[in-house]
């Protein structure tokens, strides 16, 4: 009761129903599979739970879920701030989904490594045993140098990216001002009003 008065519950109502199925007795594996007949609504649901989330103020859910994960930089997004979280799973937020968190802890090196580092990247392979002991991809980018490879191109490409910008705003200053000069030069006159003959047929 005493949460109730300081704080706004709100919450998406549909029937719990269409959670109530057996994969295996319906004959599927996966939640989106077409033999699955409660997929549509299963679909429908997820996309509220992800808006639903995205207004949230406090996040308490699974940061060792993508879904859960999605659902609180979908908060963050919304809001443009922070937004304080509790993980149920104990997952850092650093920590992808396949990777055993205590064994990459210590690669973990700075936010940039946290937030950006690509699991997908293919310039390294897939580590032995990955069913049975997770992404090792983060640990393996540390030990050959590739992690700050990877940052040293993005800072360059940033770089360039803001040489670019630069560029074209300064070409877009001399193409007004010469536009201007221009417009100086053809409707310029003598003083009492009448121009040369040239400039008497350009502006007929």
């Amino acid at each position: 009761e005493k949460y109730t008065k300081k704080f706004t519950w709100k919450y998406l109502d549909y029937s719990r129903k269409i959670f109530d199925y057996d994969a295996e007795k319906e004959g599927s594996f996966y939640i989106e599979d077409p033999e699955n007949k409660f997929a549509a609504d299963l679909g429908e649901t997820a996309v509220l739970d992800l808006w639903h989330l995205s207004h949230g103020h406090v996040f308490v859910g699974n940061i060792g879920s993508r879904f859960g994960k999605f659902g609180w930089f979908s908060a963050m997004a919304r809001h443009n701030n922070f937004v304080p979280y509790f993980t149920v799973d104990g997952k850092s937020p650093c920590c992808d989904i396949d990777e055993p968190c205590a064994e990459i802890a210590p690669y973990i090196h700075s936010m940039e490594n946290c937030l950006t580092f690509t699991h997908s990247s293919d310039h390294i392979r897939l580590n032995k045993g990955y069913w049975e002991i997770g992404n090792l991809k983060r640990k393996k980018a540390a030990k050959t140098g590739l992690t700050k490879v990877i940052s040293e191109v993005a800072d360059k490409a940033e770089e360039v990216v803001e040489q670019a910008q630069e560029y074209f705003s300064n070409g877009e200053d001399e193409d007004e001002s010469g536009e201007d000069a221009s417009q100086d030069e053809d409707g310029g006159d003598d003083g009492d009003g009448s121009g040369s003959e040239d400039e008497n047929r350009r502006r007929h």
